[in-house]
């Protein structure tokens, strides 16, 4: 018996080819877009090398095409990631750019990027904590690996713009310091509490005392936070980690000034509560991604789970 097959009309083949080209198109079109947004921590040839154990691939290119130079003012949004592409920690700074080129230095990658210009930096763990950050490599990092740091250039300002600027800055700030000493003021009258600050401005009530071993610099310290407005809404909670944070105290960079003052004045599993002002959180920035508004205080409520 001999089987007789049924004509395909030409238009089912035609969408047939049709959709398979799209589908072709659509695969290639999605692999560019994740190499380009992600790092390639496992493909060399993605990186430019720009001096021994600095890699450099740049994501985004932006209108301006002036680059960055040694003593500008440079504000930008970062994240420290894992080289499995796991990010452990984040933040939007400003900072003067000096020509550093010793081993650990990512300012020979920051000099050819542009304002806009969004990069990933890969470099030598142990070199990177031990000459930017002045610390110890934290226990969960490999110091032999690498870590991936992902930057985007928000703000390119020339020295003579940053002295104007805070020239205009300070002259605001005479004005606003009374409106947030009154927000704070207010809050404490409202929780009875009757406390004077720090020098620098800090309010420090210890909730829970501790076992006498103190949080001291080069220490390690495994701690919990929670953070909040003024008002209780929550910030940030620590607490959804699977584990403490873990880090060695005095890092650079690592934690907002008001919390590495607090634990300075801490001991293993003391609990605290610090009341912030905006100077010792996140200052006239706020978070990048806009959680915490500039000049805001915060409240954070703090625990030191172990002392090394």
């Amino acid at each position: 018996m001999v089987l007789k097959l049924k004509k395909i009309p030409e238009v089912y083949i035609l969408h047939s080819k049709r959709l398979y080209g799209f589908l072709i198109r659509f695969f290639f079109a999605c692999y560019f877009i994740f190499q380009v947004s992600s790092c390639s921590y496992n493909k060399s040839e993605y990186f430019k090398e720009i001096s021994p154990e600095l890699f450099f691939h740049l994501y985004t290119i932006g209108e301006d095409k002036e680059k960055v130079h040694s003593g500008d003012y440079v504000t930008l949004h970062f994240s420290y990631k894992t080289i499995a592409d796991s990010v452990f920690f984040e933040g939007k700074r400003k900072f003067k750019v000096e020509n550093q080129t010793g081993p650990g230095s990512i300012i020979p990658a920051m000099l050819i990027m542009s304002e806009g210009d969004s990069a990933c930096i890969k470099i030598k763990t142990r070199d990177f904590f031990n000459y930017t950050l002045s610390s110890e490599v934290p226990e969960f990092l490999n110091s032999e690996s690498y870590i991936l740091i992902d930057l985007k250039i928000n703000e390119i300002q020339s020295p003579a713009d940053f002295e104007r600027e805070k020239l205009l800055f300070f002259q605001w700030l005479d004005e606003y310091h009374t409106t947030e000493s009154q927000l704070i003021s207010d809050y404490l009258l409202k929780e009875n509490i009757q406390l004077s600050p720090t020098e620098s401005g800090l309010f420090f009530i210890s909730l829970k005392p501790g076992n006498g071993k103190r949080v001291q610099p080069g220490r390690r310290v495994w701690i919990h936070y929670t953070g909040r407005f003024l008002n209780g809404r929550f910030v940030d909670n620590s607490n959804s980690l699977t584990n403490p944070v873990d880090y060695i105290y005095g890092t650079e960079m690592f934690l907002i000034e008001g919390l590495e003052e607090a634990l300075g004045r801490m001991s293993e599993h003391e609990k605290a509560l610090v009341i912030l002002p905006s100077k010792l959180a996140f200052g006239s920035f706020g978070t990048a991604d806009k959680v915490v508004p500039p000049y805001t205080t915060l409240i954070y409520e703090i625990e030191v789970v172990k002392v090394d």
